[in-house]
């Protein structure tokens, strides 16, 4: 497997067929963001580009989707984990880190 740039935090998709890298910054492409590892084969097989310092990983209650915090990007990116695409970007205050979704799914 190479994961190339700062990776952050990693988390394997609720079907166990792909993870998602958080990565602050990778040099190759200039641009934070969340790579995808086929889990088998442990090769590279996607790239989800977020706002700046992709940082931490939370699987939403549902199992339906991602949320990717961006430590500088003053942002919370959502991914779909059936598409493989960002649905929602939540600006929010300060510089969103490391976290977790509550038991009742309810908080971020």
């Amino acid at each position: 497997m190479r994961v190339w740039g700062s990776p952050q935090d990693v988390k394997l998709s609720p079907d166990g067929r792909t993870f998602y890298v958080a990565n602050r910054f990778l040099p190759k492409l200039g641009a934070s963001g969340v790579q995808m590892i086929d889990a088998r084969t442990l090769q590279l097989v996607g790239f989800i580009r977020t706002r700046l310092d992709a940082h931490g990983l939370y699987v939403s209650w549902s199992t339906q989707e991602l949320y990717v915090t961006n430590h500088a990007g003053g942002a919370i990116t959502v991914v779909s984990f059936a598409s493989h695409r960002i649905v929602a970007t939540w600006p929010v205050p300060g510089t969103p880190d490391m976290g977790g979704v509550s038991p009742d799914g309810r908080i971020l």
